[in-house]
């Protein structure tokens, strides 16, 4: 149900006061993450698995030349990112240079009139590498950064150590598909895991505000205009693209990189649709593809969804990214051209 006018404002006030007093992990560290300068929560999983060389704590010969800091560019972001192994660095490496090719890609079709938004946006790092990019192509163009979790304290500080917080405008909610409020769960020493479904047996609890992004993108200054949009948000990613009626309905063209997990979208809440049910939806506004290390990317047919879901399921970790391509972005084949090997 949608929550009337009168209580919006109490309830705004309330989410303030309990923001006042809600601690959450209140040790922090300074990291170098690559090219990047970030704040950390040091009891968190993300913290853990960078070497202590990089850390402040253990080396405090590391903020010698912050004051010399600049704007990294994004290959020096990609080159030179921290992971705890060699799939996560290739994936986080071919997932860069796709990306650079999309966002390529809007800048020579939609000139300046496109959006870009990540939607749980972290620690801030998929926001802070479009940016450099955005730079490198000589756009000036904001990214608007959605992160409602315990991340958004820090955040904010982590675009300003690195230059781009006037590129980047950081927005404490959660995308779904009402105006609304409601519960956001966390467990201790996981921010990642930040979410508004599937709450476990020890999970810890906050209000956040939820606006519908269609909504969002009407009331800015460029109104609804094409858009790459970038969606992690653990399980809850079904109602994300509930809020994008107005785009779809509209057909406007958009390209969407979303997480898939298979086991969220089997329980209770979905259950009238399940993960099948989830990319047949998809397909009915995109072509939609799978990223394989081993053989590039991949379409994905609606005769497929079964196969693929299985294939997700099985594997370790269990959950994957896929790109949707709206099938109204004009000259398609020749971005899929550039990106599938």
């Amino acid at each position: 149900m949608f929550v009337s006018s009168k209580k919006i404002h109490i309830l705004d006030r309330s989410i303030r006061e309990v923001d006042k007093k809600h601690a959450y992990l209140d040790e922090v560290d300074l990291v170098k993450n690559g090219a990047l300068f970030l704040f950390y929560y040091k009891q968190d999983g993300h913290y853990s698995i960078i070497p202590d060389n990089f850390k402040l704590a253990h080396n405090p010969k590391l903020v010698n030349n912050l004051d010399k800091h600049t704007a990294p560019k994004w290959e020096d972001i990609v080159s030179f990112f921290i992971a705890n192994n060699d799939i996560v660095k290739d994936n986080f490496r071919v997932r860069a240079s796709y990306l650079f090719k999309i966002l390529s890609s809007f800048c020579e079709r939609f000139k300046n009139d496109f959006h870009i938004i990540d939607v749980g946006a972290s620690y801030g790092i998929i926001s802070l590498l479009m940016a450099a990019m955005l730079k490198e192509l000589k756009y000036d163009k904001k990214i608007y950064a959605f992160e409602p979790g315990v991340t958004n304290k820090l955040v904010k500080k982590n675009f300003e150590l690195n230059h781009m917080d006037q590129e980047i405008e950081l927005l404490p909610y959660a995308v779904g598909k009402f105006n609304n409020y409601s519960v956001m769960y966390y467990d201790l020493g996981q921010s990642q895991d930040n979410r508004l479904v599937n709450p476990l047996p020890t999970t810890l609890s906050k209000p956040v505000k939820v606006i519908r992004l269609d909504d969002f993108l009407e009331k800015s200054s460029s109104g609804i205009i094409p858009a790459f949009i970038k969606i992690d948000t653990q399980g809850y990613e079904p109602f994300v693209f509930d809020g994008l009626e107005k785009i779809f309905a509209k057909k406007i063209p958009c390209v969407i990189e979303t997480e898939f997990t298979p086991w969220c979208l089997e329980t209770e809440l979905f259950r009238d649709m399940g993960a099948v049910g989830f990319l047949k939806q998809l397909i009915s506004n995109f072509r939609i593809f799978h990223h394989d290390l081993a053989t590039g990317y991949v379409e994905i047919k609606d005769e497929d969804i079964s196969n693929f879901v299985k294939k997700i399921s099985d594997k370790e970790p269990c959950w994957t990214d896929i790109l949707c391509v709206s099938h109204h972005f004009p000259e398609a084949d020749k971005l899929l051209k550039s990106i599938i090997r």
